[in-house]
């Protein structure tokens, strides 16, 4: 990463954007300002295309998958010509800022701050049905071995959702966690979630068991 000086805050108008860097199908978001500071520079190998994305995943077979929150959209990325090929309407979610997904059965799972997952076809872009979630959702999990999609909600809540097959899914419960604790990372091979909060100014990190 490159660093520059920022000019007085008065002088300046920071526009903050995202770039999808991609290392053969593996994507990874990063914020650079473009009148600031931090411009990007990528590694050797690494290809990156300018978007307006909340979160990434890949497919494992050359596609990259894109939210956009803003626009309730989700882009279909070519990896290798890094060309958007589908941008396809998430309606009746709007504005999805999590997403998480299931490779064999190709299926996106859309975490939308209008309190609902939407399940979408990742070949067709169809929204396949919706499951109500907390407030505030801001990460989507899922454990391809119990089949449950976790969405973490900074009302303090995860939503926990199975997935009977492919096209059908059950509300299971929603865990109670602590407010503002939204971040999280799932392990899949402890089936442990990981949740990142601030309490009284003290950074915590909550781990959650199945």
């Amino acid at each position: 990463m490159v660093e520059r000086a920022l000019p007085n805050r008065e002088e300046r108008k920071t526009r903050l954007l995202q770039y999808v860097q991609i290392r053969g199908t593996e994507p990874r978001l990063n914020t650079v300002t473009i009148d600031g500071v931090l411009v990007p520079a990528p590694e050797d190998n690494v290809r990156q295309v300018k978007l307006g994305p909340e979160f990434a995943v890949a497919d494992g077979s050359g596609y990259v998958y894109d939210n956009v929150e803003d626009a309730s959209l989700v882009l279909k990325i070519n990896a290798r010509s890094l060309k958007v090929e589908e941008r396809w309407p998430t309606a009746p979610c709007a504005s999805p800022s999590s997403m998480a997904m299931d490779r064999p059965n190709r299926r996106l799972f859309l975490g939308c701050r209008s309190k609902v997952m939407a399940v979408m076809n990742a070949d067709t872009g169809q929204v396949i049905t919706t499951l109500p979630i907390g407030d505030h959702v801001d990460a989507t999990a899922f454990d391809p071995e119990s089949r449950l999609i976790f969405n973490s909600n900074g009302e303090g809540t995860i939503t926990v959702i199975h997935q009977d097959s492919p096209d059908k899914y059950s509300p299971v419960e929603d865990v109670k966690t602590l407010p503002k604790a939204k971040t999280m990372a799932l392990d899949p091979k402890t089936h442990r979630l990981f949740l990142s909060t601030a309490e009284a100014g003290q950074f915590e990190v909550l781990v959650v068991g199945q």
